[in-house]
């Protein structure tokens, strides 16, 4: 049956398009989030990769590399976006707010695993230390206490105050063996990521040159991977010991008394020059070990966007110390 409009010859108005859905709250945070986690896998198999390289293994390499390109482009599939680059924000490709939400998820991703790796390794070293602290404690207080009686001070005195030194020391060795424990524990996880990270790039970059990796590219890249990993560790053991030996340099510049304003004024702005830095040269490392160019468009772009990212995550670290 025809309908109302046709009867009289007029065209039936088109339905009004519905407007978009709008983005799920928390979508770049989530996509940030889970990038961190999801490239873990295909950061493993890179390591794989390489040391099957290093003894001659081709095939089990091969496999490997292609197992790290798949979980990569899976991973790009799943969590990709225009907003995970800073320099897409300069060109107008993404928002803002959008970039600084995927930023703080992948940087939330990324301390989560530095947590537990730290303190894994922190529970670890003050487990092992602990005998050995308490029996320098010991020895610290039975020294302590005979300078004190031969001072002629009366017995009662000198145990008081041995105990109060006695309990400084231990403490402080306790969190000196912590800090250490934490370091090694979140050094080997760097290690892991960026050598993960650099090999399979370096393999690009040989075959883009028509070769094979040689024990030239294999040196620099696990070279590289050290380097680039030592910097990361040194300021994470930075960070640690401003946790938790209460931020000295903070106290010396604005006082202990300081508000809340003075003190994200200096905290803030100088965790993210600190953590730009970082990555800046970190990502300048990686360029170098794999072999490809770090001064040409791509790597310049790389290193603005790690660059941002780390200003994003020093400012959070410092932040939350306010």
């Amino acid at each position: 049956m025809a309908s109302l409009f046709e009867s009289y010859g007029i065209n039936e108005p088109e339905p009004e398009a519905k407007a978009p859905a709008p983005k799920e709250s928390g979508g770049e945070f989530k996509k940030g989030f889970g990038r961190s986690f999801a490239e873990l896998p295909g950061l493993a198999a890179g390591v794989g990769a390489y040391a099957a390289d290093v003894v001659g293994a081709n095939d089990a390499r091969d496999a490997m590399l292609k197992y790290a390109k798949d979980r990569g482009d899976q991973t790009e599939k799943d969590y990709g976006s225009d907003a995970a680059s800073f320099t897409n924000v300069l060109d107008g490709k993404a928002g803002v707010g959008d970039f600084l939400a995927n930023a703080a998820g992948y940087v939330a991703g990324q301390a989560l695993m530095s947590i537990a790796t730290g303190g894994v390794g922190a529970l670890g070293a003050k487990m092992l230390a602990k005998q050995g602290i308490k029996e320098a404690g010991e020895k610290l207080a039975a020294e302590h206490i005979a300078a004190e009686l031969a001072k002629g001070v009366t017995r009662e005195e000198a145990v008081k105050s041995a105990t109060v030194a006695t309990t400084k020391f231990m403490t402080d060795a306790a969190t000196k063996a912590s800090i250490t424990g934490a370091t090694v524990g979140a050094g080997t996880q760097n290690l892991n990521m960026e050598l993960g990270s650099i090999y399979p790039d370096a393999v690009d970059q040989a075959h883009a040159e028509g070769r094979e990796t040689d024990a030239g590219d294999l040196a620099r890249v696990g070279l590289s991977s050290l380097a680039a990993a030592g910097v990361d560790t040194a300021m994470e053991r930075f960070n640690t010991q401003k946790v938790l030996g209460g931020g000295k340099a903070f106290r010396n510049v604005v006082g202990k008394d300081s508000n809340i304003l003075s003190r994200a004024a200096y905290e803030i702005p100088s965790g993210m020059v600190r953590e730009a830095g970082t990555e800046g040269i970190q990502t300048g490392i990686e360029h170098y070990g794999a072999g490809t160019p770090i001064a040409d468009k791509k790597g310049v772009r790389d290193i603005v966007d790690s660059m941002a990212v780390g200003a994003v995550g020093g400012g959070l670290h410092d932040g939350r110390r306010v």
